[in-house]
């Protein structure tokens, strides 16, 4: 964010954006363009600003969609005794993380939780790691 502001302020300067400054400067009666410098800053709105928006959007749907399956995924696990370590969404896939004891949950039940989503449940991943829990000394 620092490095876009800090290019846009070059930029400006480069192309006499500051001259806008000097408006109200009674000593040097001239008319000032404001054409350039609007065109300017709106060109710039557009370049940095849209592709920032649609990253937005982009972070935002991910993070939608990560919490919905996650909300699923804990359901499912939870009634077996074991957690969601996590749920990534990555490049149109979702990769699902489970931790617990054995036996292992059935992957069929999570797959009619997620029917109702409306995703396409053969881009979903799931990876079942069991784990064994032993306290030392005993």
């Amino acid at each position: 964010m620092v490095a876009i502001i800090g290019t846009g302020i070059v930029v400006m300067s480069v192309y006499g954006v500051n001259k806008l400054t000097h408006l109200g400067d009674e000593t040097t009666p001239r008319r000032v363009a404001l054409r350039r410098p609007i065109v300017l800053l709106s060109v710039m709105l557009i370049v940095i600003g849209a592709p920032l928006a649609w990253t937005s959007l982009q972070v935002t749907l991910k993070s939608i969609l990560e919490t919905t399956v996650h909300a699923d995924a804990d359901a499912w696990a939870e009634e077996a005794g074991w957690h969601i370590e996590s749920v990534t969404a990555t490049n149109g896939r979702i990769d699902i993380r489970a931790e617990g004891p054995l036996p292992a949950p059935d992957p069929a039940d999570l797959t009619e939780r997620l029917a109702d989503t409306e995703l396409d449940l053969s881009l979903i991943t799931v990876t079942l790691v069991p784990v064994e829990t032993v306290t030392l000394g005993q």
